[in-house]
Parts: structure tokens; C-alpha cells; sequence
């Protein structure tokens, strides 16, 4: 979960209208009484509310308010020639000061309630997530296993891709998904897919037949314009890797010397939810220290944005594909990254880190990655021959 900085421990906003405060107060009394800057310094109590908490904001106004007071002492008035302290244009701006030092303290502490409601509206939401999408083990029967989930929402590891590994007794079986949509109902709807997933894929005995479940579930619970796409993967001990691919991009395979990832070969079928009959098998066997990876769209489809939509009104550009950056590099990241020896999780550490660079820390969709690989000196283990 991404938290929120906790605003009473940010330095700057504290120091940042104090000096502004200070060079203000340096600047009216240099240049003598013609000048007014005084009356700027009802800004800065309202800039230290949107960095820091109330009691720090109050504490900004006081220390604004005070300085404000002091410069009436070294100016004369011009109107009649006395400490310009207790004039009326004086007094008028002290007040100016402490409304404005009300006012950011009220909001500041709206600012930072509804910061704390976020945080525990996140809270919430992760709970669920987590609920749904449960941690992929680091070994799950003959295979060792790693996972990484990039939810495009910034507040909350809440999404719609989905993750799943269980070791059956028909061999090692995986899905990765993602549903159409962001939100509750692609949560609500994933977790769907994931609970027919863990329910047929002890039973059922052919792969494709796995899938009509999760489609009946889909087409139960999806709206009229919802589907999900999923890639489905039974592995064996011995490298024996059968696929079915119901509208998803197809897995990778990393080969342990290095250099761009292969697309591993699938008869695609629809999506989840649009699938109607079972889909297509693709049997292929792995090589000694290869690894599969499974991805969704998110990491396929990140970009990296031109530095001219990073600020201001032109970032709405980017909603245009036309005028966006280029797609991240996808089976060279995971070459270089994934290959044989590097541990399966620094490996997906690092492609995180590529992920983030590429697109400066601004995902567009959910992104999920899942490596297989058969675990070295594993013991062999027997599995049910599914019925053809």
C-alpha cells in the first residue's frame, strides 16, 4: 500500500513560508514604508496548510503574525510621523494576517481528516485485495514461483488483474487474468474468476475444460460489455507446459543465457466470459533452466510519456495513443532481467524497477508477472494423465 506522508512531519512546510516570511519582512524594511510587502504574508500561513498540519499552521501564523507586528516598530508612519506599529493600515493588515491564519488552520485540518479517511478507505480496499489475491508461495509443488502486482491506482494495491498457482494432482496449474475495467467490479469479478479457478482446478481433469467454469462465471456475474482475459498454464515436473490463452497475451520464456524473451507459441481463443466452447491446447516443454513468464497487459502496454505532458494541461494529451511514448521494450526487460542464475525475485525486483523508469512511476493499467521454473534436484513426482 502506498500511504500518504504524514503532514506533521514535513520540514518544508515549515521552513519554506518562514523564510519566504523572513525575506519579506527583510525587504519592506530596507526599502521604507513606501513599500508594502507586509500584506503578502497572509499567504504564507495558507501555504504552510497545504504542507503541513494545524498545529504546525498555527504555529506558521503566529510566528508570521509576530513578524508582521514587529516591522510596524523600525517604520514610521507617513501620515503623522509615529511608529507605524498601531496605525490604522497596520492594524488593518494584523488582521488581514490572523484571518488568513484561522482560515489555514481550519484547512489544514480538514486536509489532513480527509488524508486519514483515505488512508483507512485504502486500508480497506488492500484488505480485500489481499483477501482475493492471496501471495503466490515462493514454491508450489515441483516449481519454484515468484509474483509481482502494480496496481495503476495510486492510492491502494486495488485492481482487476489476478494471479493464481495451485499444485493438483494433474500437475502444477496457473492463471494469470485481467478483467475489463478498474475498480470494485473488476475486484468483485476477479476474485470470481479466482474462486472457480481454485475450485475446478483440483477436479477437472483437461486444462481447456478448466475454462468453462470460469467462463459460466463470468457470463453469471459480468455486465453486458465485461470480460476478462486469461492465460492458463498446467507445468509438470519434467518441463511438459500446456496452455490455453482466452484472449490474453501468451507467456514468455526466458532462456538462462541471456537475450530477449521468446513468445511462447498459443492457439488464442476469446476471452472469459465470450468463450462458449472450450478453448485450444498448446503443449510445449521447457529446456533445462528456462523460466515461463506470465504477464498481463499492463506491463505489454506501458509507455513511456514525452516530458512535455508531465506538467500542467497537456498531461490530458496523453490520453492520446497517437501522441504518447513508446511501449517498454517487454521480452528484452525480460531477458535481461529473468535470466538463469538471478534469483526469481530480485529478477522481478529489477523489472520492477525498468517498469517505473520507463514510465516514470506513472503505470496505465494494473500490471501482474508470474515466473515458473521447475525447481533444480527436485524429486520427480507422478501426476494424473488427464482424460483426452
Amino acid at each position: 500500500m502506498q500511504r500518504t506522508t504524514d503532514p506533521e512531519s514535513t520540514p518544508s512546510g515549515v521552513w519554506a513560508p518562514l523564510a519566504l516570511t523572513a525575506v519579506l519582512v527583510v525587504v519592506e524594511v530596507l526599502e521604507g514604508p513606501a513599500t508594502q510587502y507586509v500584506g503578502v504574508l497572509t499567504a504564507m500561513p495558507l501555504l504552510a496548510a497545504a504542507l503541513v498540519g494545524p498545529l504546525a499552521t498555527a504555529a506558521v501564523g503566529a510566528v508570521v503574525l509576530a513578524a508582521a507586528f514587529g516591522t510596524g516598530f523600525v517604520q514610521v508612519d507617513q501620515d503623522t510621523g509615529d511608529v507605524a506599529a498601531f496605525s490604522q493600515p497596520q492594524l488593518v493588515r494584523l488582521a488581514l494576517i490572523a484571518a488568513a491564519a484561522v482560515l489555514a488552520v481550519i484547512v489544514a485540518r480538514t486536509r489532513v481528516q480527509r488524508a486519514g479517511q483515505l488512508r483507512r478507505v485504502a486500508g480497506v480496499a488492500d484488505a480485500a485485495q489481499r483477501a482475493i489475491l492471496r501471495p503466490v508461495p515462493s514454491v508450489v509443488g515441483p516449481l519454484e514461483c515468484a509474483s509481482v502486482y502494480l496496481s495503476a491506482t495510486s492510492e491502494a494495491t486495488i485492481g482487476g488483474d489476478l494471479v493464481e498457482v495451485l499444485d493438483t494432482p494433474f500437475g502444477v496449474r496457473a492463471i494469470v487474468g485481467d478483467v475489463r475495467g478498474k475498480g470494485l467490479d473488476a475486484v468483485r469479478l476477479a476474485g470470481q474468476v479466482l474462486g472457480s479457478f481454485r475450485e475446478v482446478a483440483w477436479t477437472v481433469g483437461a486444462l481447456r475444460d478448466v475454462a468453462l467454469p470460469l467462463d459460466r462465471a463470468v457470463r453469471r456475474d459480468a455486465g453486458p460489455e465485461d470480460f476478462v482475459t486469461a492465460v492458463l498454464v498446467q507445468m509438470t515436473w519434467d518441463g511438459v507446459v500446456t496452455t490455453c490463452s482466452c484472449g490474453h497475451p501468451p507467456p514468455y520464456v526466458v532462456a538462462p543465457g541471456g537475450g530477449p524473451a521468446r513468445t511462447l507459441e498459443v492457439d488464442p481463443s476469446p476471452p472469459l466470459g465470450m468463450l462458449g466452447s472450450a478453448p485450444v491446447e498448446s503443449t510445449s516443454r521447457l529446456g533445462a533452466g528456462e523460466r515461463l513468464v506470465l504477464v498481463t497487459d499492463g506491463l505489454l502496454e506501458a509507455r513511456r510519456p514525452r516530458r512535455w505532458f508531465e506538467a500542467g494541461p497537456w498531461r490530458r494529451l496523453a490520453r492520446d495513443r497517437s501522441l504518447a511514448g513508446r511501449f517498454l521494450p517487454a521480452p528484452d526487460v525480460l531477458g535481461a532481467r529473468l535470466a538463469a542464475p538471478v534469483p526469481l525475485g530480485a529478477g522481478l525486483a529489477g523489472v520492477v524497477e525498468d517498469v517505473r523508469r520507463w514510465t516514470r512511476g506513472r503505470l496505465a493499467d494494473d500490471l501482474a508477472v508470474l515466473v515458473l521454473q521447475v525447481r533444480s534436484g527436485g524429486t520427480p513426482r507422478r501426476h494424473r494423465r488427464p482424460p483426452r
